[in-house]
């Protein structure tokens, strides 16, 4: 089960934040080899870093959300 949803490919929510992929500075994702999930980091200017857990097919469908808004 995931841990956020994406509404109008334009926010992710989760169950403690949400944010407009637009606001995001960059990313960054880590494999982690046991489990074969990404943890993935979404980077603001503010300083401020949100970090969810992913398979590698939700991965995929994030970064198509950003390849969308470039």
């Amino acid at each position: 089960m995931k841990e956020y949803e994406i509404i109008n490919e334009t926010v992710i929510k989760g169950s403690s934040y949400w944010f407009n992929v637009s606001k995001v500075d960059f990313t960054t994702r880590k494999l982690n080899d046991i489990t074969g999930q990404y943890w993935v980091k979404f980077h603001f200017s503010s300083g401020k870093e949100i970090r969810i857990i992913v398979e590698e097919e939700d991965l995929d469908e994030l970064v198509n959300i950003f390849d969308y808004l470039l």
